[in-house]
């Protein structure tokens, strides 16, 4: 039995005498909750991006679609922005109410997404080769410009953005990742490198790391984890590196996957997120695989998630993961088994009053009417009732969501 008061504004959340049954299931597994196929099979969905009930979705050369899911067993597509002339939109950011695009040889678009549902053009940053990755740090927008090299955008003001770095190497500069004043970035065709990035006026190169043998054509993308990167190897798979001293890398283990096809600069894996203690790295044509790194020196596979298309970029929400999966759209699926905290809706870590904010809002609604919202629907049961706000009181103030 529990009494349990929360205040949010001017909301106050009464449950008493709350009594409730837990069974836990040590079986863990993903579950397809609904998928968004568009009718032109010119379409190819290369990256996803959840905000606010919505999924955009970069689509090569058809631009970005804008879908709503906040019925998640029936997404609806809602808008699209074509910037045509051969542009090709390759992946997505967003900081607050601003949308980023990388749009390849057409640059690096913003977007005012104040109105999730019609994004507005803003303007766009040129490319010197093609933008193709993107990753943010506070007003910072790094963007990986192939053979342009890595640059890094002012974007306080997302109207005019201002060019205060810019690093170039030799060969590609593609996946990016960022941790304390380093970042870590992909070199198609070789390895990855390290950059102390203190001073964007003077972006140092502190460490370089080879590629492992019998990738082809080398280092996709890099993913951070704590102390521990990963990087996704084309046609190999994927390799776990000590990180705690970013001046020298050091190997860990590796982790074969089936090579996932697709041609030179496409070849899988692609992308990568992180659950808690797991990794989920789609594959190409080979899908999604979950990654137990519990143990850094021995990561292993624990599902195989098999999608009809091409996976490629990924976002995780709460208890779900948005696939992109090339002509075949995207795909949301159940996730929750692998998540640690169902109830840090904003993935930072914690559960706080941003967390409590979103369940207070959605709290006494039921699915298909707003403010329903299906991650604090813990119980799936249509509704957001007491039995959910247990959960969340369970969760609330927990600070090692990410441990």
């Amino acid at each position: 039995m529990m009494t349990v008061i929360f205040r949010y504004s001017v909301a106050i959340l009464l449950i008493a005498s709350v009594s409730i049954i837990l069974v836990c299931s040590c079986v863990f597994g993903s579950t397809f909750v609904s998928t968004y196929k568009f009718s032109d099979r010119d379409e190819f969905t290369r990256d996803v991006l959840f905000y606010m009930d919505h999924l955009y979705m970069a689509n090569g050369y058809w631009g970005v679609r804008t879908v709503d899911i906040s019925d998640v067993y029936n997404p609806v597509s809602v808008h699209r922005y074509f910037p045509g002339g051969g542009r090709e939109a390759a992946e997505l950011e967003r900081s607050g109410n601003t949308l980023f695009l990388a749009d390849r040889e057409g640059g690096t678009k913003m977007f005012d997404i104040s109105n999730p549902a019609t994004p507005i053009y803003l303007t766009t940053y040129p490319s010197y080769d093609k933008s193709s990755r993107l990753a943010l740090r506070g007003i910072n927008l790094f963007v990986g410009d192939r053979m342009g090299g890595l640059v890094v955008l002012e974007i306080s003001e997302p109207y005019v953005p201002i060019e205060v770095g810019r690093h170039q190497r030799p060969y590609e500069t593609h996946g990016i990742a960022l941790k304390d004043d380093y970042a870590f970035v992909a070199n198609p065709w070789h390895g990855f490198y390290v950059l102390d990035i203190s001073d964007f006026s003077e972006m140092n190169e502190i460490a370089y790391y080879e590629k492992p043998e019998g990738t082809q054509p080398g280092i996709w993308d890099v993913g951070i984890n704590g102390d521990y990167a990963i990087i996704l190897c084309q046609r190999y798979g994927m390799q776990v590196l000590d990180i705690s001293d970013p001046y020298s890398p050091e190997y860990m283990s590796e982790l074969l996957l089936p090579e996932g096809q697709g041609t030179g600069y496409d070849s899988p894996p692609l992308d990568i997120a992180f659950i808690g203690n797991y990794a989920v790295i789609s594959n190409g044509l080979y899908g999604v695989y979950v990654i137990d790194i519990s143990d850094p020196y021995n990561p292993s596979v624990v599902e195989h998630i098999d999608t009809p298309g091409f996976a490629g970029g990924l976002d995780i929400q709460g208890r779900y993961l948005y696939v992109a999966d090339g002509q075949e759209g995207f795909h949301i699926i159940d996730i929750g088994d692998y998540v640690k905290c169902p109830s840090d809706f904003d993935c930072d870590g914690d559960i706080d009053g941003t967390d409590l904010g979103v369940f207070a809002t959605a709290f006494g609604s039921t699915r298909g009417n707003p403010p329903y919202d299906e991650i604090c629907d813990f119980d799936n049961d249509g509704d957001v009732d007491g039995l959910d706000l247990a959960v969340f009181a369970t969760d609330f103030g927990r600070t090692d969501c990410t441990d």
